[in-house]
């Protein structure tokens, strides 16, 4: 139950950031926001300013007070999750100099562009709290500085190979071995040097997962029958080497000042960013030219047993894993289609560059 109410709590984050983040910058174009909601209607309560008395006025469910409004609704929904705005005239049902398309076309911009400028700085926070509160991160990277603490985790899975030995044996992402069939090991070379040799035979893993701890019996398999070719390279000596499909590496927690924990944070989401935006890059790429998939499409669902599994392995895990969603979620938007922000963005583009407003219809179809 738990671990539902934190991917629903995850996804509401990242709907309501990015909803915030039109709202605010649809404010900054003096772009009127008939009503910007948390959660989804119907409404249960709203808060208003009148415009006659210039005070602020609370009101339940759907009906609005008679008086002339002057400024945003801001409603609480019976659905919690997400949010919303009601931007005025948004679809082009209405033109005023208030409304959406009674603003210029550098104005549109600006608010559709909040969205996914909020789900950026989301990341930003996010990665920021982690690098504060402690970041697992690889051992032999650390570079110790003064005010750094770093408290070693262990040996951990980094990588499951998809349908490998570890994966049907139940290995997830994020697992500290501590022992296998016994024995204890201080380096990954050791672990994948006893591995090697034993191939075909039954060994055990006792790792670490979240708070518990858990025995899996699993069969090493050469490489060659669990990675492809491409994979593997050329070296029939590597190919013929004992494996079970994971990928470890020693991990210490790292804890950062705030000075510091804030530009990592910026520092790692922007990386993270341009490699999302690469990976987008290839998908298209890979798609047009040779006509195949890279990688596999996940949905809200698919996300949202991600976030679940994540969760198990420990609260920093949780929020990395979101900042990446958040990440991933911004550059969706930007993608150039039609339903998306970066579908309407592209209309703006274009009257920016012809100085002629295309017609709502034309948008539309």
């Amino acid at each position: 139950m738990i671990t539902v109410l934190v991917v629903f709590i995850s996804l509401g984050i990242l709907i309501f950031f990015h909803e915030f983040g039109h709202f605010i910058f649809s404010k900054i174009s003096k772009i009127k926001v008939e009503e910007f909601g948390f959660g989804y209607p119907p409404r249960l309560v709203g808060l208003v300013k009148l415009k006659k008395t210039n005070r602020w006025k609370i009101f339940f469910g759907k009906k609005i007070p008679e008086e002339e409004l002057s400024s945003t609704i801001y409603s609480l929904n019976l659905i919690p999750f997400g949010g919303f705005n009601k931007i005025k005239g948004e679809e082009g049902e209405i033109i005023t100099p208030d409304s959406f398309y009674g603003k210029s076309w550098w104005q549109r911009g600006i608010s559709l562009i909040g969205g996914v400028v909020m789900n950026i700085f989301l990341a930003i926070i996010l990665f920021s709290i982690c690098f504060k509160i402690g970041i697992p991160l690889p051992t032999e990277k650390i570079e110790l500085k003064k005010n750094i603490q770093v408290r070693e985790i262990g040996i951990q899975v980094i990588s499951v190979k998809k349908s490998s030995p570890a994966e049907k044996a139940g290995i997830r992402l994020g697992d500290i071995i501590l022992k296998i069939d016994g024995k204890e090991f201080k380096e990954g070379r050791e672990i994948q040097d006893y591995i090697n040799k034993k191939i075909g035979e039954e060994i055990e893993l006792k790792i670490k997962r979240g708070k518990k701890e858990l025995e899996i019996k699993v069969i090493p398999k050469p490489l060659a029958e669990i990675f492809s070719k491409e994979e593997i390279g050329e070296d029939e000596k590597e190919a013929k080497r004992g494996g079970i499909g994971i990928v470890f590496s020693k991990v210490s927690l790292v804890s950062y000042p705030l000075h510091l924990a804030i530009l990592k944070g910026i520092e790692t989401t922007f990386i993270t960013f341009k490699k999302i935006l690469f990976g987008v890059y290839l998908i298209f790429k890979e798609l047009i030219l040779k006509g195949k998939m890279v990688g596999e499409v996940v949905g809200v669902v698919g996300i949202g047993t991600f976030i679940g599994e994540v969760y198990q392995v420990g609260f920093v895990y949780l929020l990395q894993f979101v900042s990446l969603i958040s990440l991933a979620l911004a550059i969706t938007q930007l993608i150039p289609f039609p339903a998306l922000d970066g579908g309407r963005i592209v209309f703006v583009l274009i009257e920016a560059i012809t100085r002629r407003q295309i017609s709502r219809r034309t948008e539309a179809i």
